[in-house]
């Protein structure tokens, strides 16, 4: 059952979700309605699209945009006696449910439960308080204390390191893809599909590069297992170029390769 909700004009000025896809900022505003007082809900992919979703029939990676909002931390999923749930963070300092809304009968996420984590595309991609999610202000930058300045002038802050683990998902490709090319040299080219696959919150962890590798292995067509096409020796085989394409990649996530 939804529920009315509370949403505050700097949701929408947020740094995090704004540069994510606008279709995962709707599901987290959706998670804020399916959720009950204390902003628990069944972790039901099938049922989480169908409400949010209902006339989008493109859209069938529901666990990719809930996988982002995790990696984010904006929700938690968890397990506890075989029942999946979705936890959303700080929802109580966000929302004021209405006093007729009953308790919530999920329980608690804690982290010592079973998290789960499923593979991107399954149908059958920091807190709020440190994100400054919904703050009571529109400046999402914090304060910087005046201690010790010497200057009007604000320090120069020293360049970010790259926190994209290149050659941990080389490997990671190598260990779940086997059957592919071998990856001899990380190009910049390469470097490049895989740090905007990151930074775009499609594949912004580990754990979900693994999972994406993991459901290319389930494709026949792209690990070599099909017949040669009519005129081919050999059977194709995708490379990580070719499965890091933005064309491939979307075809990838919508089961294009996939055999039912």
């Amino acid at each position: 059952m939804a529920r009315a909700r509370n949403i505050k004009p700097s949701f929408f000025k947020n740094e995090i979700l704004g540069k994510l896809d606008p279709l995962v900022s709707i599901l987290f505003i959706s998670l804020w309605t399916l959720a009950d007082r204390e902003g628990r809900l069944e972790d039901r992919p099938d049922r989480i699209l169908a409400e949010t979703f209902p006339y989008r029939r493109e859209i069938t990676d529901i666990n990719r945009y809930l996988t982002v909002l995790v990696s984010h931390g904006f929700i938690h999923r968890y397990e506890i006696d075989g029942l999946r749930l979705i936890q959303i963070a700080k929802f109580n300092k966000h929302q004021n449910p209405h006093n007729t809304e009953k308790a919530s009968e999920l329980p608690e996420y804690s982290e010592e439960f079973k998290i789960t984590v499923t593979e991107p595309v399954n149908n059958s991609l920091a807190t709020a308080d440190s994100l400054n999610l919904i703050p009571d202000s529109p400046n999402l930058i914090p304060d910087v204390s005046d201690a010790g300045a010497s200057s009007s002038l604000p320090a120069k802050k020293p360049p970010k390191a790259d926190p994209v683990p290149y050659a941990k998902i080389i490997d990671l490709y190598h260990e779940h893809l086997p059957m592919c090319p071998h990856v001899r040299r990380l190009d910049s080219t390469r470097k490049k599909r895989i740090h905007a696959r990151w930074d775009a919150g499609e594949l912004p962890d580990l754990e979900t590069w693994k999972c994406y590798f993991i459901f290319i292995g389930q494709s026949k067509f792209l690990t070599g297992k099909c017949a040669p096409a009519p005129g081919k020796k050999y059977p194709f085989l995708a490379d990580f170029n070719w499965i890091t394409n933005d064309h491939n990649f979307s075809k990838i996530w919508e089961k294009k390769y996939h055999e039912d």
